[in-house]
């Protein structure tokens, strides 16, 4: 694209194309290139999402096999703990490591 844009200058500046049609391939240059845009971002958000079904299936099989054994190891809890505070009048407060909000609010509803 980019050198696309200098080769349409280069002809403007050789008087190869007149002022329009130097205009109108830098349009359709820049068209191209919204285009391009929106597509990437579709594919970012598509991956962003796809990575986020698989993390929530990757946890529930984590889950499950908890359920199945409930033993609290030190794996367990550093793979879904990432940190405990005591407060002032001796209650926990436990910060998971959900870095999706929306898996903290399934367990926390």
């Amino acid at each position: 694209m980019k050198n696309e844009k200098i080769e349409a200058l280069r002809m403007k500046v050789r008087k190869e194309i007149r002022d329009e049609e130097y205009q109108l391939l830098i349009e359709d240059n820049n068209q191209k290139l919204t285009e391009l845009t929106t597509k990437k971002q579709s594919i970012e958000e598509a991956l962003n999402e796809s990575s986020s079904a698989l993390n929530i299936d990757a946890l529930n099989k984590e889950l499950e096999e908890f359920i199945a054994n409930p033993t609290l190891t030190p794996e367990f809890l550093h793979k879904f703990i990432e940190r405990i505070e005591i407060k002032e009048d001796g209650s926990p407060r436990i910060f998971y490591r959900f870095s999706n909000s929306y898996i903290s609010s399934i367990f926390f509803e």
